[in-house]
C-alpha cells in the first residue's frame, strides 16, 4: 500500500475539497496511508464529515511523517490539487523533504481564470517581466513547468487535455456523489414553509458561489424567476453559498425578491436543500470556461432523483437529451423560463428525467468507482519520482557509486573544438550517465545543463571556485556542489522575465551552494577579484536586456 499526499489550493471550504475529501476517504478505505495539505484553516475539514484521513496546514509538514502516515514514511505519491502557485510551492518545499511521484489535477482553464481575475489577456501576462500574482491562481509560466514535471496529470474533463505536456500520462478522472447523503427523498414542506417559500412554488435550488467567472450564469437564475413570476407562475430560487462579486446590479430588489439566500452550508446539510427542488438546474453555454469544468453539483444534482436541466458542454456531452437530462445549447433565463413551462405540463417526462438522472450517477458518479480507477493510475506511474533523493543536509542528485562513476566519465582534457553541445551523442551520453539532471520535456536546458557539468568537470580539478550566474533553481550548482565544487549562485529570484522567486526554497533545498540574491554588478562587496576559478550561466545572459549586458559583463 502507499502513502498518499493530496495538496488543496485552499481550506476545506472549496467545492475542490469536496472531491479530495471524498477521494482520500476511499483510498483510505482500500488500505492506503492519506494525507490532506491545505494552506491554512485545516479545522475546516470538520464540515464535510467522517473522515478517515490525516490532515494539516502546509506550514506542519516539516519531514516527520509519523504525524501524517502510520508507517512513519513520507508520501509516495503526492497529487497536486490543482497547479496553482500556491500548490506548486509548497510542492518544492516537499522535493526538499522527501522523494515521490508528483500528480497534478486540472479542473479549470487556468489560463482564462488567471486572464478574468487579472482582467488582461494571458498572452500578455506571459510575456511581463513583473506582475503582482495571486497564490491561488495558476502562474502563466510556472504552471506549465510545473505539469511538465509531473509523472501524471488527472483531468476532470477530457477537453483538459490540451494543456497535458505530450510526454505525460493522464487520465480522465470525474468525481461522484455521496449516496449515503444523496438520493432521492420527498420534499420537506416543513422546512418550505419554514423558510418562507409557499407549498405551490416553482422551486429552482443552486448550491453555489457567484465569482468573477459565472457571475452571468448564476444572475440567469434570478433572472428566470423574476420573469416566471412576472408570466403568472408562481417560482422562488433557493440558493446556498456566498457571492464573491456583484452581479446583480446596483438595483437588486428585483431579483431578492423571489429568492431565498440561505448562504453557507456544510456539505451534509446540502441534499436536504437539494431535495425541496422541483427542477436542478446548472445554468451557461459552451464557452471557454464550461468546456473544460466538471460543476461540482452536477454528480449531486443527478443523485437526488430530479430533473436535471443543463447546457450542452462538459457533462451535457455524455448525457441522453430528454432522458438523461434536458440539454440546451445554452441555459440562460429565457431557455430556462421555456423548459420550465413545457415540463410544468408534461408529467411523464418529467418522471423518465427524474429516473434517468439516478441511471446516470450510477453509472458515472461513483465514488468507489472511480477511486478505484484512480489507485490504478498511481500504480502505473508510481516508480516515476521527480525529485531528487533528500538527506538532512538537503537534496541530492548523485550517491557515491554515481559520484564515482561520474568522475571516472570526464576526467580533465583540454576542450574539443567543433559543435560543443546538442548532439546526439552528448544528449545521449546525458541521459544515460546524468539522468538526474537531464530532462526530456523539449526544453533546450536539458541539454545544456549537463553539458555545462560535463565541460566544468573536465576543465577544472575538484575544489575549484565556480560562480553561476542567474542559476534559477540551482540544479547546474546543486550537482557541482555535490561533484566537490565550491559553487556560488547569483540571482536577484524576483520573477524577472517569467524567472524564480523561490529563494527560501532553494536555501533550504541547496545548503551546500552560496546563494546570493542579487544582479551581478561591477565592484560587489561580496566578492574579491580573482575570487572564482569559473563563471558560467545556463540560457540566462542571451536574455538580458540589451543596456544591463555591458554591467553584467564587467561584473564578469
Amino acid at each position: 500500500m502507499s502513502n498518499i499526499l493530496f495538496v488543496l489550493y485552499h481550506d476545506f471550504t472549496s467545492n475542490s475539497a469536496i472531491h479530495v475529501h471524498s477521494f482520500a476517504n476511499q483510498l483510505a478505505s482500500f488500505g492506503h496511508g492519506v494525507a490532506v495539505a491545505v494552506p491554512e484553516n485545516k479545522e475546516t475539514v470538520e464540515n464535510l464529515g467522517p473522515r478517515n484521513y490525516a490532515v494539516a496546514n502546509f506550514r506542519e509538514y516539516d519531514g516527520r511523517w509519523a504525524a501524517f502516515f502510520q508507517n512513519g514514511n513520507g508520501p509516495d505519491v503526492v497529487h497536486a490539487w490543482t497547479p496553482r502557485e500556491n500548490v506548486r510551492l509548497f510542492c518544492e518545499k516537499l522535493a526538499s523533504l522527501c522523494r515521490f511521484a508528483l500528480v497534478v489535477h486540472l479542473e479549470d482553464n487556468e489560463e482564462l481564470i488567471l486572464e478574468i481575475n487579472l482582467g488582461k489577456p494571458f498572452k500578455e501576462l506571459e510575456r511581463a517581466s513583473s506582475f503582482r500574482m495571486p497564490p491561488n491562481l495558476s502562474h502563466p509560466t510556472n504552471y506549465r513547468r510545473f505539469l511538465a514535471s509531473a509523472a501524471g496529470v488527472t483531468i476532470i474533463m477530457d477537453r483538459l487535455q490540451k494543456f497535458v505536456p505530450t510526454n505525460v500520462q493522464h487520465l480522465v478522472l470525474w468525481p461522484g456523489a455521496d449516496r449515503e447523503l444523496f438520493h432521492p427523498r420527498p420534499k420537506d414542506t416543513a422546512y418550505l414553509e419554514s423558510i418562507g417559500v409557499p407549498t405551490t412554488s416553482v422551486v429552482l435550488c443552486y448550491t453555489g458561489n457567484a465569482h468573477s467567472a459565472n457571475a452571468r450564469e448564476v444572475r440567469s437564475l434570478y433572472l428566470a424567476v423574476a420573469m416566471l413570476n412576472r408570466e403568472g407562475i408562481p417560482a422562488t430560487l433557493i440558493r446556498a453559498g456566498a457571492d464573491y462579486c456583484p452581479f446583480l446590479g446596483p438595483d437588486d430588489t428585483w431579483a431578492r425578491e423571489h429568492a431565498v439566500e440561505i448562504g453557507y452550508l456544510r456539505h451534509f446539510e446540502v441534499p436536504q436543500l437539494l431535495s425541496l427542488a422541483d427542477y436542478l438546474i446548472q445554468p451557461g453555454t459552451d464557452d471557454a470556461f464550461n468546456e473544460f469544468r466538471l460543476p461540482a453539483k452536477l454528480p449531486e444534482f443527478f443523485s437526488m432523483g430530479r430533473p436535471v436541466i443543463l447546457p450542452r458542454t462538459n457533462v451535457g456531452r455524455f448525457v441522453q437529451h430528454g432522458h438523461d437530462a434536458w440539454v440546451l445549447d445554452a441555459v440562460d433565463a429565457l431557455g430556462i423560463v421555456e423548459t420550465i413551462k413545457k415540463l410544468g405540463h408534461d408529467e411523464p417526462q418529467r418522471r423518465r428525467l427524474a429516473e434517468g438522472a439516478l441511471k446516470f450517477a450510477d453509472e458515472h458518479f461513483s465514488w468507489s468507482k472511480n477511486a478505484r480507477t484512480l489507485e490504478q493510475f498511481y500504480a502505473t506511474i508510481g516508480g516515476h519520482t521527480r525529485t531528487a533523493r533528500a538527506t538532512t543536509s538537503g537534496v541530492r542528485f548523485f550517491g557515491d557509486a554515481a559520484l564515482t562513476a561520474i568522475r571516472a566519465a570526464y576526467p580533465p582534457e583540454r576542450p574539443q573544438s567543433g559543435t560543443s553541445y546538442a548532439t546526439v551523442r552528448d544528449y545521449c551520453d546525458s541521459l544515460d550517465r546524468l539522468p538526474q539532471i537531464t530532462g526530456f520535456d523539449g526544453d533546450l536546458k536539458n541539454v545544456q545543463r549537463p553539458w555545462a557539468v560535463k565541460t566544468l568537470l573536465r576543465l577544472l580539478p575538484e575544489g575549484a571556485r565556480l560562480l553561476e550566474v542567474g542559476g534559477g533553481e540551482p540544479v547546474v550548482s546543486g550537482a557541482l556542489s555535490e561533484l566537490g565544487y565550491d559553487v556560488t549562485l547569483i540571482d536577484p529570484y524576483d520573477g524577472f522575465g517569467n524567472g524564480p522567486t523561490e529563494y527560501e526554497v532553494y536555501v533550504t533545498k541547496f545548503p551546500h551552494v552560496k546563494l546570493i540574491r542579487a544582479y551581478l554588478t561591477p565592484g560587489m562587496s561580496q566578492f574579491q577579484p580573482g575570487s572564482f576559478d569559473a563563471v558560467f550561466s545556463v540560457s540566462v545572459i542571451e536574455h538580458l536586456p540589451a543596456d544591463s549586458l555591458a554591467s553584467c559583463f564587467r561584473g564578469i
